[in-house]
């Protein structure tokens, strides 16, 4: 079973703690925001993800809510 930890950049440093502590490979999510409100949330690294894996994802849901909110369910639909 491949586990890892994927993480939004603005908590890399905690998730790389984690990644550490755990031994288990880190990926950062790379967030793109456009004009018209539309936001891209992919994979930094370029890597494929076995299907059955498994993922911790270190993301919050502050301020804006519903920015950050979007985002982590971007993420987790990539998955």
């Amino acid at each position: 079973m491949h586990t890892f930890v994927i993480s939004h950049e603005k908590h890399f440093a905690l998730a790389t703690s984690l990644a550490e502590h755990l031994q288990l490979p880190l990926y950062a999510l790379h967030v793109v925001r456009y004009a018209d409100s539309e936001i891209q949330v992919s994979i930094q690294d370029d890597v494929e993800i076995p299907y059955g894996s498994h993922a911790l994802v270190v993301h919050s849901t502050s301020h804006p809510v519903q920015d950050t909110l979007m985002e982590l369910l971007l993420a987790l639909q990539m998955l």
